[in-house]
């Protein structure tokens, strides 16, 4: 939560993701393998012009899962600001996530930008 929080996600995906990591976006899926999830995040930041947070508001660990309630406010390059949410369900195995569920919903349009700091901008 530390690293993506800060926005750091490529280095939380190496540390604490297998190399053959299942992710499923909305229920569909899989993507298969730890390089095509690091090559979305990379692509996901160039279509961003600014973040302003990337929150777990909430998460709860059981065992071998785990789940977070995501929420970020962001500037695409044509200057509009969204704001999105999502919750992810994790399964763990030797420490590291091997299969990933995100149920998000589509951005919401809103009028005016977070007045926090940007996190990430380009």
């Amino acid at each position: 939560i530390v690293l993506v929080t800060a926005y750091r996600v490529v280095e939380a995906l190496r540390r604490n993701y297998h190399e053959d990591f299942h992710a499923y976006e909305n229920l569909v899926g899989p993507r298969i393998g730890l390089s095509k999830s690091i090559a979305r995040v990379s692509r996901e930041r160039e279509e961003m012009k600014a973040l302003y947070y990337l929150r777990a508001k909430s998460w709860m660990c059981k065992e071998d899962e785990s789940v977070i309630h995501w929420t970020c406010e962001f500037t695409d390059l044509n200057g509009r600001h969204w704001f999105a949410e999502e919750v992810n369900l994790a399964k763990w195995r030797d420490g590291k996530i091997y299969e990933e569920k995100y149920v998000y919903n589509l951005p919401i349009k809103i009028s005016t930008p977070s007045t926090e700091e940007c996190i990430f901008q380009q």
